[in-house]
């Protein structure tokens, strides 16, 4: 497993995931296959394209004009040799905004730590990237952390958009 070191972050580690709020981060560091569902779906902001390894949700987009090649390129950088299975239970936007579910992301230790404090974001409030770099204990990473942001791959379920510019304007990583 990997080790995670926090500064004065609301969470608690349990077993390999980190618990933020009601979403569980369970890091996934080195490129693996996978078993990996699809599914797909409609929410007020458009199309949903959700995969799923058993361990959780490993990449979750919107898509554009019913074109989800962007996002299954992505998912077979990440997740290379991976089985895909489509399913047909459409993707439950609400549930996984109010209910909690384990997200299975791939990522960098820094892009761990970074996510895991986006996920330590009250619902309602913002965050820079200024502080988000402080809680992770690297107040000069300010540039590192908006990219960090910009890599999310499950969308709005580890909260990107809470976090502004020091100018509390969306920043352009």
């Amino acid at each position: 497993g990997v080790a995670f070191t926090y500064g004065a972050f609301p969470e608690a580690l349990v077993g390999s995931g980190i618990v933020c709020a009601m979403h569980t981060l369970i890091p996934q560091l080195a490129r693996q296959p996978a078993d990996i569902t699809i599914q797909r779906g409609r929410c007020a902001w458009g199309e949903l394209w959700l995969a799923r390894t058993p361990q959780g949700i490993c990449q979750l987009e919107f898509i554009l004009d019913g074109d989800a090649s962007a996002a299954e390129s992505a998912l077979e950088r990440h997740w290379p040799g991976s089985s895909l299975v489509a399913s047909r239970d459409p993707v439950n936007l609400d549930a996984l905004l109010h209910g909690p579910c384990s997200l299975h992301v791939h990522g960098t230790s820094f892009q761990h730590r970074v996510w895991a404090a986006l996920l330590a974001i009250p619902r309602g409030q913002t965050r820079s990237y200024g502080d988000i770099a402080a809680a992770i204990g690297q107040p000069s990473a300010c540039r590192a952390v908006g990219s960090a942001v910009g890599r999310n791959p499950v969308a709005i379920l580890i909260p990107c958009h809470r976090v502004l510019a020091a100018n509390h304007r969306i920043g352009g990583f």
